[in-house]
């Protein structure tokens, strides 16, 4: 006898990445590993001012993909008024949310076989609601899948009002509730979050750590690379693996790596930066700026799988975040036993302890990393160049954290999809 299989619709204001954050991928094609038949919709945005105008479309095996691209997207990118592209980028959001909800009402009305209907971050979650609210989704649950807050805890601890009149749709979408919410503890303290907003999703909450992919880095990627960085024997490699955007703050990376060569006179030395996004050229002008131009190589946007290869040509991987460093690169970084330069904002201490496992820093995002600090980090690099026996003392206490708190994939969506099953028993 056939076994009927489950069937799940993702709504998504997320499209699939092959350079960047494997999750939003990686999350559906787990659900068909486990034999359920996936449908996924996605309200993508491909303007210039977003993270996908440089990722391919691509459409993994056994997904029925349907995508839809917001609307505005060229005006968006011609757009230079700050005021206009902020309002333009708000209408957006709400116009992602309908799309989501118009199609997933279509598809509920010509297909009864759907068992849960799962609203991936804002727009896709507000989309699922709506639906529930207006008993389009049958006896499906509904599933709220957010992966951080960084920027609401922000303002939430700021008491800034005015935050919540111009992302009402966000506090609505963490107010509310759900049959089941899964919250990334991505270090940006989403929990505190929605039990400040007394929210409904806390009757049923995970809050879970991404994991990580264990296997080794392929040694002939190794090789390639480091030809294609020209590294030299003994030459010190710093990294960082990121968005080029605001809140990912490369511009305090690049002002440390600056004094360690400055200040510091570390000569054979380069900062290799993987990642792509709006903020490249203004970033590359700071490292011209700043006189280290020739130092700085910028790689651009790579396919999430050779990530690992790059950061085995690293020496020390640097992550200054604004809100929270607890991201998937400073977990891939701990795999690699990369070690680990960052600063202590939301939960980044529970990982990352000073000169015990790496080198982290006080912060306070509301007033920026001073001078005083970004020199006294790169004198700590320094230091640890200089001395051997504490980098490998550093190592040895990263594999230690790597051990007791890194999660494979398939860990972290098994205790997924068994909260997902006992939904629907």
């Amino acid at each position: 006898m056939q076994t009927i299989k489950r069937h799940v619709l993702f709504l998504s204001g997320d499209d699939f990445k092959e350079k960047s954050i494997q999750v939003i991928r990686k999350t559906p094609e787990a659900y068909v590993k486990n034999g359920w038949k996936v449908t996924y919709f996605v309200a993508r945005d491909s303007s210039n001012k977003g993270n996908y105008y440089y990722e391919n479309i691509i459409n993994p095996e056994g997904i029925d993909v349907k995508r839809w691209e917001i609307p505005f997207t060229e005006t968006l990118n011609k757009a230079k008024n700050k005021l206009f592209i902020v309002l333009l980028v708000r209408l957006r959001r709400y116009l992602a949310i309908w799309i989501l909800f118009r199609e997933g009402q279509k598809f509920l009305k010509a297909n009864s076989d759907v068992d849960v209907v799962y609203g991936y971050e804002m727009p896709g979650f507000l989309a699922a609601r709506m639906l529930k609210k207006l008993n389009k989704t049958g006896k499906a649950p509904i599933i709220a899948r957010f992966q951080g807050v960084v920027f609401v805890r922000e303002w939430l601890k700021r008491s800034t009002w005015y935050r919540r009149v111009l992302n009402a749709e966000t506090f609505f979408a963490l107010r509310t509730k759900s049959d089941l919410c899964i919250m990334t503890n991505d270090g940006t303290q989403g929990d505190w979050v929605l039990k400040t907003l007394s929210s409904g999703h806390l009757k049923n909450l995970k809050f879970l750590v991404n994991g990580v992919d264990q296997s080794p880095p392929n040694e002939g990627d190794c090789e390639r690379i480091r030809r294609e960085l020209k590294i030299c024997a003994g030459e010190h490699i710093l990294i960082s693996v990121s968005r080029l955007d605001d809140h990912k703050r490369v511009d305090r990376c690049i002002r440390v790596f600056a004094s360690l060569v400055n200040e510091q006179g570390l000569d054979n030395c380069r900062y290799i930066i993987v990642g792509e996004g709006a903020k490249r050229k203004e970033f590359e002008q700071l490292a011209s700026e700043l006189d280290i131009a020739d130092k700085v190589v910028f790689v651009g946007a790579v396919v999430q799988s050779q990530v690992k290869a790059y950061l085995s040509a690293g020496e020390f991987f640097l992550s200054m975040y604004e809100g929270s460093n607890v991201g998937n690169p400073l977990i891939e970084a701990i795999q690699a036993n990369k070690i680990i330069v960052t600063l202590n904002n939301g939960d980044t201490g529970e990982w990352i302890r000073h000169k015990i496992n790496g080198l982290i820093y006080e912060i306070d995002d509301s007033k920026g990393l001073q001078p005083a600090a970004v020199r006294k980090i790169a004198a700590d690099i320094m230091e640890l160049i200089q001395n051997p026996d504490l980098l490998a003392q550093l190592k040895a206490g990263l594999t230690e954290t790597r051990s007791a708190m890194l999660w494979s994939w398939e860990e972290r969506f098994n205790e997924e999809i068994n909260a997902v099953k006992q939904l629907l028993c």
